[in-house]
């Protein structure tokens, strides 16, 4: 894959309309474009953007890379969650200044997803200990970026990540990972004006 050229003309399109998406997967393919999109925008003198998610999680690497990116960014960020934004997704949207959750979105939280273990690994006890200490490790900078924005107490948010809690926007709310909640225009006048 090309260093700049990682993005699509949909995604093009909306960054100079001041979004950025994350929608799917969050991989190494994610990391590109959003460092892509903030680069971009740094040539731009840092305008306010808004981060969609619509996004179930993914790789580890990528999401903290991409919680890193968001959180250096010198303008104004506003995170918008359609539908749910899972685990590292959930993480991701901590870096944003304001973040928005649709009325019936949903914000997952867990703590990593341990590695399947080699042959080697469950063969050896040392093997198996590095493996423990590094999801040790991964799941304690999960508790740490959401404790950057809770208001629950680290107690709390960590019973949140055990027991794989899913929140609802509300939630979200009143533990302090998400700041407004978005309602649906409900009778909204038809296009057209009548």
């Amino acid at each position: 894959m090309d260093k700049y050229n990682n993005m699509l003309d949909l995604q093009k399109a909306l960054l100079d309309n001041g979004v950025i998406d994350i929608a799917g997967e969050i991989n190494e393919d994610t990391i590109l474009y959003v460092r892509e999109a903030l680069l971009r925008l740094n040539t731009m003198n840092n305008p306010p953007i808004n981060v969609t998610f619509t996004s179930s999680g993914g790789n580890c690497d990528a999401g903290f890379a991409i919680f890193d990116l968001l959180g250096n960014y010198p303008g104004h960020i506003t995170g918008t969650v359609t539908g749910f934004a899972n685990s590292m997704a959930s993480i991701i949207l901590q870096a944003c200044d304001v973040r928005r959750v649709s009325v019936h979105s949903r914000i997952c939280l867990h703590y990593s997803i341990q590695p399947r273990l080699t042959r080697k690994q469950r063969k050896v006890p040392s093997e198996r200990n590095k493996v423990r200490k590094n999801s040790d490790k991964v799941d304690g900078q999960f508790l740490d970026a959401y404790m950057t924005r809770a208001i629950k107490t680290r107690r709390a948010i960590n019973k949140y990540l055990e027991d794989e809690k899913e929140l609802s926007a509300q939630e979200a709310i009143a533990a302090g990972l998400a700041d407004e909640i978005i309602t649906p225009k409900i009778g909204k006048k038809p296009r057209g004006g009548k």
